[in-house]
């Protein structure tokens, strides 16, 4: 594992200072901003403070403590202090806006007991969410930068502004729940279930608990209504695209760890590991022992007479 900052550390540029209401927090804006359009190759790192990577445009895809997580379009993913992550694959011609803010230490410990509760709270549900105002909320990244390079005597105060907006935003859309669109009592079009389902997928795909009527239940659908539109739009079933996001992720940690099969299994959702080799050969072509050797170049898969799907 390659660590980048290691855990506790701070980046060497001083933060920017301000007040959120009785919160006191760190914004560092070295390299945080930033337009990317490449992968690291998935090498990690962690950070001492909440690490925000929002999709501005295309899709990407982070590693996050050994699980994958697909950021869509107008989405953005927050990484917790001290967990390892990592970009693992982005758009080619995408763009991805990035900070990270902390609590001031020094200025946390003089809070009171619901100020401290506060950044808890809200920072303790999922790790991916959706920007809904997209267009506004890059808007505003762009005011920072913007004020980040004039230097004048007012841009730390207006930079103070526009920030304590945008954690504002993270705390409230990390703590909504993800059917808080208003739908005004009709079904959603197309594209919001797609949005949804892709939502339902990338939280819940390791879940062993996943089911047709738990995401049935967030479209206000029943199940049998669910499985035709899953169809029409992925061409398979709910169970079938649950193994098939599985399956993903477990190739992508059989070829960068040594974590063992067993546990990779249960670790993207596979209650039985028999299962999981039989689904994994199935879509696959190879078993996972045989799939980790291969992409390790440590057997050449001529000798298997196979071919990986």
């Amino acid at each position: 594992m390659e660590v980048g900052i290691k855990t506790g550390n701070r980046p060497t540029d001083n933060p920017v200072q301000f007040m959120l209401q009785e919160l006191p927090l760190d914004i560092i804006l070295d390299n945080g901003f930033f337009l990317r359009n490449q992968t690291n190759d998935g090498k990690k790192h962690t950070h001492y403070g909440f690490d925000v990577h929002f999709a501005a445009k295309g899709s990407f895809r982070m590693i996050v403590d050994n699980r994958i997580h697909t950021v869509c379009e107008h989405q953005a993913i927050v990484i917790r202090p001290n967990i390892f992550h990592g970009l693992y694959e982005a758009e080619e011609d995408g763009r991805i806006v990035s900070f990270l803010f902390a609590v001031n230490e020094k200025e946390y410990v003089k809070s009171d007991l619901a100020v401290k509760n506060l950044i808890n709270t809200c920072l303790s549900y999922r790790e991916v969410f959706s920007i809904f105002d997209a267009p506004t909320f890059l808007n505003l990244f762009r005011e920072v930068i913007e004020e980040y390079h004039n230097h004048d005597c007012l841009s730390l105060i207006k930079m103070r502004s526009l920030m304590s907006s945008a954690v504002i935003d993270i705390m409230r859309h990390m703590t909504c729940p993800v059917e808080r669109a208003d739908y005004n009592g009709d079904s959603p079009k197309e594209c919001d279930r797609k949005y949804i389902i892709d939502t339902y997928f990338q939280e819940k795909g390791n879940d062993p608990n996943a089911s047709r009527e738990e995401l049935a239940k967030r479209l206000y659908i029943t199940p049998r209504h669910l499985d035709r539109v899953i169809r029409n739009i992925y061409s398979c079933t709910f169970s079938q695209k649950l193994i098939m996001d599985r399956i993903k992720c477990a190739k992508y940690l059989l070829k960068h760890t040594n974590i063992s099969i067993s546990d990779i299994s249960q670790s993207v959702g596979f209650v039985s590991h028999e299962y999981f080799y039989r689904c994994f050969n199935r879509y696959v072509g190879l078993t996972p022992g045989e799939y980790r050797l291969v992409k390790k170049g440590l057997l050449d898969i001529k000798t298997l007479d196979k071919t990986i799907k």
